[in-house]
């Protein structure tokens, strides 16, 4: 056989080889419900989940709180953030100041590090004053080395989503 001949063969045979696993027919749904699920796995860039819908506290004297359930997966920690606000004349309430924010493990995470970092730079206040979005990393360990996780914070005032602080 001839060089050329032999090179077009092989050739002809490796274009019908990667056709045929480009044309790979779809999945059934047997197949799929037999696949495994894709697996989540740790890395040192921050990673994003979810909050929960935030709890708003307020007491009469200008102290107020705001707790959210963050998940990440099947992980969760519950965050929760003191606030001061002032009252205007006209009834309204202003976001006054941020305090330091606390990080509880709701399950799912072999450790969660106590310190919370608010990001003060990044957090936005809206002009009016009633809504704080407030930007924070935590970390936690699914058993394999503590990561940075990324979370947001809502904080709204004069919404339905106040709930008065019970006295004590």
């Amino acid at each position: 056989m001839r060089p050329t001949k032999r090179l077009f063969l092989l050739s002809a045979a490796l274009l019908l080889l990667l056709a045929g696993c480009a044309s790979q027919a779809p999945a059934t749904d047997q197949e799929e419900a037999a696949a495994p699920a894709p697996t989540v796995t740790e890395t040192a860039a921050p990673q994003q989940g979810g909050p929960g819908e935030p709890l708003i506290f307020l007491k009469g004297d200008g102290q107020g709180m705001v707790t959210t359930r963050w998940a990440e997966g099947d992980r969760a920690v519950r965050v929760t953030l003191p606030f001061t606000y002032t009252t205007q004349e006209n009834g309204e309430m202003r976001i006054a100041g941020i305090g330091e924010a606390t990080i509880e493990n709701l399950g799912g995470w072999f450790y969660v590090d106590p310190k919370v970092e608010i990001q003060e730079d990044e957090i936005f206040l809206s002009q009016d004053g009633w809504v704080a979005n407030v930007p924070f990393q935590y970390y936690a360990s699914q058993g394999s080395g503590a990561h940075t996780y990324d979370g947001v914070m809502v904080l709204e005032l004069n919404t339905w989503s106040t709930t008065p602080a019970a006295e004590g």
